[in-house]
């Protein structure tokens, strides 16, 4: 993440996260543009999209990230078939 040179120190931080997981309407949430709390995601293979709007969340009054949904077109890409 950092690079690290001898002039770097370890330090002790504690980080306090809470995760809230809800089932919730979908359908509701597709009718909603993108916005300061709600975001859209097709999937994590790069996960630096995802950090961002959890760490914008955590800095403003929070949010909603689904993942499985393709950003522009709002369509389902994260479904398994059984």
């Amino acid at each position: 993440m950092f690079p690290r040179n001898e002039s770097t120190r370890k330090t002790n931080l504690t980080l306090r996260v809470r995760v809230e997981c809800r089932v919730m309407d979908i359908i509701s949430l597709l009718s909603q543009p993108e916005g300061k709390t709600l975001e859209f995601k097709r999937d994590l293979s790069s996960p630096e999209g995802a950090l961002k709007a959890i760490v914008a969340f955590a800095n403003t009054s929070g949010g909603t990230l689904v993942i499985g949904i393709e950003d522009g077109t709002k369509e389902v890409k994260a479904y398994q078939t059984f």
